[in-house]
Parts: C-alpha cells; sequence; structure tokens
C-alpha cells in the first residue's frame, strides 16, 4: 500500500482543531491516532456495481492494512452509554489511494468471552460509496450493527463529529446518534437496532484507523449519561463575530419536524444485502382491529420498484412487523385502505378485497379501458362519492418525458359496482404551464369533493380543486401554498381537518423531506414561499423589523427562500428588495431572478455571478433597495430609486424537465443563502489561501447556471456571512393571479415563509440521500396517526439506482402525536 503523504496546510489544520477541542475542556476520555496502533489487516465491507445502472451481483469487500488498538475497560453491564468525537479531514469526498478510502476510522466496542473479542457495535467515519464511481470516498458518519450498514450525513471538512449511543444488553437493542459540530440537534443513526452480538459487559474496544484517519478523542463508555457527550456542541472553528443568538432579543421560530425524534420511529422491513428485490417502497397501512395493522408495499431493485407488492402484520400497533406475504407477483405503486365494514382494499392496476385482516385476498376487477381512459399510473385510493359510487384517479401522461405538449393530466374513473367493473368518468387537464399528477380525493361533510395533486416539474406548487357534483366535473385547479414533489396521500382527521402527505425539497428547493400539511380545504391561498432550512435554528431570526440571516458555513448553516417562478422565458419579472449586508463571503446573500442569473449582494455592491463585471458600487453599512426588472431579454437595475444598469449580459439557459410543459430557467427564484453547484463543491471547502492562488491564477469565467442540486455538501464556507432583509416583493407576468404576486414585510413580525412554519409539520426527511416521499397513513383508534414512508435515509449507495446519490430504500413508520399538529383553528394567513 502506497504512504499517504499529508500537506503540511492540512496537518497544521488539524493540529490547530484538535487543540481547539482540547482548550474546550473537552480531553475526558481516550483518544487515538493512526501513528500509535499497530498493523493489522481488516476487511470493509463495499458494494461495486460499476458505472450507474449496473446491476449489483455481489458484494466485494475491501481487504486493507489499517493500524489497530485495543483497550480493557471496566466492565459496564445493562444499560451502556458510549461517547466519542471523531476529527474530520481537509477534503470529502477525497481520491481514493490504491483503492481504499484512507481516512476510514472506526470504534468497535464489546466484550471478552473467553478471552475472544465481541463485537457489540462498530460505529465511525467511513465511505458510503456514493463518489466511488469517481473512484473517491465519501466520507459519513456510520455504524453497523453486524447486519446493516447505517450511513449518515456528508461529514463537512475540519469538522468534528460527535457520537452517542446507548446499548441495553439485557434487551440486545442500542439506538446511536451523530452530530457535526455547529449541528442544531443529534440526528439517529440507528434506531433499536439489534446488537451485533449478545454480550453480558461492555469491557472491551477495538480502534481501526487507515492512514489518513484524523484521529479520535474523548472515547467514553460508562454507565450513566455523560453531560458533556450529551451536548450538541458548537464548532471550534465558527465564525467569532456573531450577531443572531439566543438571549440577544431575537424572535425564532422553527419548523416543526419528528424527523430527529428517535422515539417517533419505528422500522417496518428492511432488506439491504437480498442479491434481488431490496429496493422497498410505496407503502401503505391499515388499523385493521385494536391491535392489528397492515402495511403493504412493493419490492424492486431501485427506485420506482416494478417488483412483487406484498403485505405485512403488526399485532402491536406497529412496534414490530410479521413476515412480509406477497400479494402481487409485478407491480409499482399500490393503495391501501379500510372500507366502513371492515373490509380491506387494495388498488392498483387491479383491485383485491381481504376479509380476514389481510391474511388472503380476492381480486374483484380491473380497469375496463375499453370504455376510455389511459394506464395506471400512480393511482389513488378509492373514494365513496356521496350517491355510493367509487372513484378512482389515475395519472396520464400524453407524449414522451421531454417533448410535452400537454400536460400531464388527471383521469377520474366511477364503478357502480364496487370495483368490478370501471368506466371514465371525467378528465381534469391544467392549463398552461402546469402538469398535475399522483392526486388524492376526499369526501368532504358537505358532500363536495376536494382532490388534491402534485405539479409535476417540482417547481410549481401543489393544486386543489373541487367538484359539487360528485366527481363528474371540476373546478378550476387553485395553487396550493407548498411545492408538492411526490404521490399525494390525503385523507380527514377525526377532528375533520384534512391531512396531506407529500414529498418536498430536492433538487434545488432543500434535502428531500416529507410534510405533512394540515388545515381547512376551503382555506384562502396565500403564494408559495418556500423556506430551505439547515441547520439554522438559531441563525435566522426576526428583530428591528428586519429579517437577520446569519449563517455559518462550515457549521453547515444555510436559509434561504424559494418563490414561484414565471410560466416560462418571456415573462415579464419584477422584483424589489430592501436589505442591509454586513458581510458575504460569496453565498450568503443572494437574489437569483430566473432566466437572469444570480445577483450577489456584499456590504459595497451587487453583482452579477456569472459575470462580475456587471456590478453596481453601494455605501457600505445602509440599506438600500434593489429593484430588478427582466423583460425583452434585458435586465434592468435599480438602487434606491435610481436606474442603476441595463445590461443583456443575462441567461437565458432553458433547462429540460421531464413530464412537463414548463420552460424553466436553471436559476430558481429565491432569496437568501445559495448553494454551491456540485461542480464547485469541492473548490469551495478547499483552504482559503489555496482557493485564492487558484483564484488568481485562473482566467475571468462566468459561473453558468447547472442543473439545481442540493445536498449537505453543497453548504459551503462561503455561505458565510449576516444580511438583513426588511422587504421583498415580487410580481411574474402580466396576469393578476393570486399565486403570481408576492409581498413580504419583516415588519409585519412574520418570516417569509410563516405560512409553512404554521401549517406544515417534517415527518421525515433523507440525511444524504434522496429516494423517499410516496407515503400513506392511517389515524389509529387512540388517536394518534401512523404513517408509513419509503425512506433511504441512512442507507448505503445503491449501485441499481439511476443516480449513486439514490440509497437502498426501506420501509420506515413515524408516529405523529395529536399534540404535535397546529391547534384546530390555528394560525390564519400568515400576512403577505
Amino acid at each position: 500500500m502506497s504512504k499517504i503523504v499529508r500537506t503540511i496546510a492540512a496537518g497544521a489544520a488539524l493540529g490547530v482543531l484538535s487543540q481547539m477541542c482540547a482548550a474546550a475542556g473537552e480531553t475526558k476520555g481516550l483518544s487515538f491516532r493512526y501513528e500509535d496502533g499497530k498493523p493489522a489487516d481488516i476487511t470493509i465491507g463495499r458494494y461495486v456495481g460499476g458505472p450507474p445502472g449496473t446491476k449489483v451481483s455481489k458484494s466485494t469487500p475491501i481487504k486493507c492494512q489499517a493500524r489497530t488498538q485495543e483497550k480493557s475497560l471496566s466492565p459496564v453491564t445493562g444499560e451502556v452509554y458510549a461517547y466519542a468525537s471523531f476529527l474530520m479531514r481537509e477534503s470529502n469526498p477525497a481520491p481514493f489511494v490504491d483503492g481504499q478510502p484512507t481516512g476510514y476510522q472506526t470504534v468497535t466496542l464489546g466484550g471478552k468471552v473467553d478471552g475472544k473479542f465481541v463485537e457489540a457495535v462498530r460505529f465511525g467515519i467511513v465511505d458510503d460509496n456514493r463518489a466511488s464511481p469517481e473512484e473517491k470516498a465519501n466520507y459519513v458518519p456510520g455504524a453497523y450493527d453486524g447486519s446493516i450498514e447505517y450511513y449518515g450525513m456528508y461529514c463537512r471538512p475540519r469538522t468534528p463529529y460527535d457520537f452517542k449511543l446507548k446499548l441495553d444488553l439485557n434487551k440486545k437493542r442500542m439506538t446511536a446518534w451523530v452530530s457535526g459540530r455547529g449541528d442544531d440537534e443529534w440526528f439517529p443513526l440507528l434506531v433499536e437496532a439489534p446488537l451485533m452480538n449478545p454480550v453480558g459487559a461492555i469491557d472491551a474496544i477495538r480502534v481501526d484507523q487507515l492512514p489518513d484517519a484524523p484521529g479520535i478523542r474523548n472515547l467514553v463508555v460508562r454507565s450513566t449519561p455523560w453531560q458533556v457527550g450529551e451536548n450538541v456542541r458548537s464548532h471550534p472553528l465558527a465564525k467569532k463575530d456573531r450577531v443572531v443568538g439566543p438571549g440577544k432579543g431575537f424572535n425564532f421560530q422553527s419548523m416543526r419536524s419528528l424527523w430527529r425524534k428517535a422515539d417517533r420511529h419505528v422500522t417496518v422491513a428492511r432488506n439491504p444485502n437480498a442479491s434481488h428485490g431490496w429496493w422497498l417502497g410505496f407503502p401503505d397501512v391499515v388499523q385493521t382491529d385494536d391491535g392489528h395493522l397492515v402495511c403493504g408495499y412493493t419490492l424492486g431493485p431501485g427506485h420506482g420498484g416494478s417488483g412483487p407488492t406484498v403485505v405485512q402484520r403488526s399485532r402491536d400497533l406497529g412496534k414490530t412487523w410479521d413476515e412480509r406475504t406477497v400479494i402481487y407477483p409485478g407491480v409499482s405503486a399500490i393503495r391501501l385502505q379500510k372500507r366502513p365494514d371492515g373490509s380491506l382494499l387494495m388498488a392498483s392496476p387491479g383491485f383485491n378485497k381481504s376479509v380476514d385482516g389481510g391474511h388472503t385476498w380476492q381480486g374483484i376487477g380491473s380497469l375496463d379501458f375499453s370504455s376510455g381512459g389511459h394506464c395506471c399510473v400512480v393511482p389513488s385510493r378509492i373514494t365513496e362519492a356521496p350517491d355510493g359510487t367509487w372513484l378512482w384517479v389515475n395519472t396520464y401522461a400524453p407524449g414522451k418525458a421531454f417533448q410535452m405538449t400537454d400536460g400531464v393530466t388527471l383521469e377520474v374513473f366511477r364503478s357502480t359496482d364496487r370495483g368490478k367493473r370501471w368506466l371514465l368518468y371525467s378528465v381534469i387537464k391544467p392549463p398552461h404551464p402546469l402538469s398535475i399528477s399522483e392526486a388524492s380525493i376526499v369526501a368532504l361533510p358537505d358532500d363536495r369533493l376536494v382532490l388534491f395533486a402534485r405539479e409535476s416539474s417540482s417547481c410549481l406548487p401543489g393544486i386543489k380543486t373541487f367538484s359539487s357534483d360528485g366527481g363528474k366535473t371540476w373546478g378550476p385547479p387553485i395553487e396550493l401554498p407548498f411545492l408538492v414533489e411526490g404521490r399525494t396521500s390525503a385523507d380527514l382527521l377525526d377532528d375533520g381537518r384534512v391531512m396531506l402527505t407529500f414529498r418536498a425539497g430536492g433538487a434545488g428547493n432543500g434535502p428531500p423531506t416529507l410534510w405533512a400539511w394540515i388545515g381547512d380545504a376551503d382555506e384562502k391561498p396565500v403564494p408559495l414561499v418556500h423556506g430551505v432550512h439547515v441547520n439554522d435554528h438559531y441563525s435566522v431570526a426576526l428583530k428591528d423589523d428586519g429579517l437577520h440571516i446569519d449563517s455559518d458555513g462550515i457549521s453547515g448553516q444555510f436559509t434561504k427562500y424559494v418563490l414561484r417562478p414565471p410560466d416560462g422565458p418571456d415573462a415579464r419579472i419584477e422584483i424589489a428588495a430592501e436589505l442591509k449586508v454586513v458581510s458575504n463571503n460569496g453565498r450568503a446573500a443572494t437574489l437569483s431572478v430566473p432566466f437572469v442569473g444570480k445577483l450577489r449582494f456584499f456590504p459595497d455592491n451587487v453583482h452579477l455571478a456569472q459575470d462580475p463585471s456587471v456590478r453596481v458600487s453601494v455605501k457600505p453599512g445602509k440599506f438600500h433597495t434593489y429593484r430588478v426588472v427582466s423583460e425583452n431579454g434585458k435586465m434592468t437595475l435599480f438602487v434606491d430609486g435610481e436606474q442603476a444598469l441595463v445590461t443583456d449580459k443575462i441567461d437565458r439557459t432553458i433547462l429540460p424537465l421531464a413530464w412537463s410543459r414548463l420552460k424553466l430557467s436553471p436559476h430558481a427564484l429565491f432569496f437568501g443563502n445559495e448553494e454551491c453547484p456540485d461542480d464547485k463543491a469541492a473548490f469551495d471547502w478547499v483552504m482559503q489561501a489555496e482557493r485564492e492562488e487558484k483564484e488568481a491564477a485562473a482566467e475571468p469565467g462566468k459561473e453558468a447556471g447547472k442543473t439545481p442540486s442540493y445536498r449537505q455538501k453543497n453548504i459551503t464556507p462561503a455561505v458565510t456571512g449576516h444580511s438583513i432583509w426588511r422587504r421583498v416583493d415580487v410580481k411574474l407576468g402580466n396576469t393578476p393571479s393570486q399565486g403570481h404576486e408576492m409581498r413580504w414585510r419583516a415588519a409585519r413580525g412574520v418570516f417569509p415563509d410563516q405560512y409553512q412554519l404554521d401549517h406544515i409539520l417534517e415527518v421525515e426527511g433523507s440525511i444524504s440521500g434522496g429516494d423517499q416521499g410516496y407515503s400513506g397513513w392511517t389515524q389509529l383508534k387512540d388517536g394518534r396517526i401512523l404513517v408509513v414512508n419509503y425512506t433511504d435515509d441512512t442507507a448505503r449507495w445503491n449501485c441499481d439506482a439511476s443516480h449513486p446519490p439514490l440509497g437502498v430504500s426501506w420501509i420506515r413508520g413515524i408516529f405523529v402525536l395529536p399534540s404535535d399538529l397546529a391547534p384546530v383553528g390555528g394560525p390564519e394567513e400568515s400576512g403577505r
């Protein structure tokens, strides 16, 4: 194996980082360096599939030489609490050396049995394989329970990562959390997982490190919680001129979230090591009687499923689940529901019924396309109309994915004989540029029907529409104040409100998440403002009639507000923003304008990112009002009421979209922090001196628009800065449509995404992947809500996926309590 040559700058930086951690009074436990270990052969689990799309036939582990240290501990029995801090290297991802992830370092806890070391759990900084097509290691926190490898978030360079674990040796279960310094909260890496092997006591450890491992500090194992280790800690290199913070008179409000609450999670099914059918997706769930649940979902090699449909049952309201039973040999998305008579319905291209709680199923009919309609894609649950007939919604896409001339359309089918025969009943064809799909129908108490649907481009808001004649005709689509990017799942709660779950985020709209909206079907529509929040609980706040965004990129803080895009490249765009920039490392204060580019604001100037020569100087330390007008292929910029420049040096690129007629710009409409494109993310993380040297040597060039991308690696130190926003006004086109104007004022005491903060619950998300979000849910008889979702959160890369970020999805359940929901009659329209 080749020796690893570490640069002086990298070694010095890590040395300073280690000294800063020690200076914070954290030298409480054991520490480990690669240099202190003894040579040893180790095996690193690995799954090699070659280029994206290559089928996986077998696992191919890496056998390499590491350095190992073993130590004995005072025995701890019963409940065991363990803590450790891992330093992170200078770059991520980083090239393999001799085919090895040389920054790999792990701790294994175990017990001595008959003089031999028996493993209980392994955890540390590992390679999740997502960069392997580039022959690089993508370093993340990881853990292993002997069967499943759990992978956490992207490791920010020069950032310590803290682990805490709770092992119950009597129950043979464990839970592990991880956080990067600067994070707002702990992330549950594995929840109630089995131990690798049962042990009576933890009395020994083993540390394995490859040559470029930066080191491990403060390994503590004890029988009671360690308060220092329980705390989420600040970054030792965090910015020092912090303005926003608790106790400083700011008004904070974070999005309600259950994703990081380990006590709400349950694993329904996970099957990562099968030779086929390892991808699990499209779940739905019902309660059959007081203690029993039935969950149905689809198997497959990768995104989209296409394998068998199966069901699993729980006899203890979701805590544990039986073995699965195959229902269909090969279908994609299914829907599962319980009828008033207690029978179960499963809908796909065919319809099946169970009268024994899901143990056996009988076919009752199928869709008859001879009487109209098209193929079945992502169907809805069946809705019983006021006249007793059944309605079912299908998605139809006329044309090929990237050649849409008509929008994706909804077809409503009707059955008058309880599902035996179906006829096309109505068609909901959206106006330009909408494409609507994957809908749900809810029967309201006043005999009306309301339909919710996603917008297929994932850039325009979702829609709702009403029917007063049992689904025969439908009103015009009404844009919702949130993005809907996956299958809708809607129904009435016991309190009479509608609950709608759907995928949100992804692309340039923030991390992939599963959201739930709870509200009144007839509420007044408000404009879309999609807030993207990462580690910003205490870095974005209101004070003195201003919205402060005080971000620190090295700590992973990020805030931006995505608005509805224009209908096409010829639409007139007018935006006015009043703000002051205190500091900006490059991407901390940005206004992104479709078909124009990104305007970056600094204390003394504003300029176009793709052509910095398009620049206007401003007086530092003051608020300025900027008005941008884009029309007829030119941008005009006004500063404080006076015309400052007119330019045609704008980016008119059109980004192709699948299943959509929308002509989209690679520059979304947003303001706030700006993520770094994939092709520049690694460069944004290099040492400041090296970056300045490379920039000085480089030829002036354009930062052209790229396909939107958003993951934690796209938050870089360039996001560091402090800006104060007083108002933002947006007017798109000449149509006085409700969804085409937005007016926000900080002086009203509301955040730009106040509606989202008040009305949306983040049910879960994905820390490093993006394959998730087609959910189902049911309200249990005890008032709780069980949401089931497929997710690649913590999963390894799926080599059968269409591109490497996607992981091996599994089925997770999340329990929502009534107290998690906004109160009935809660916040009204948010004042925009």
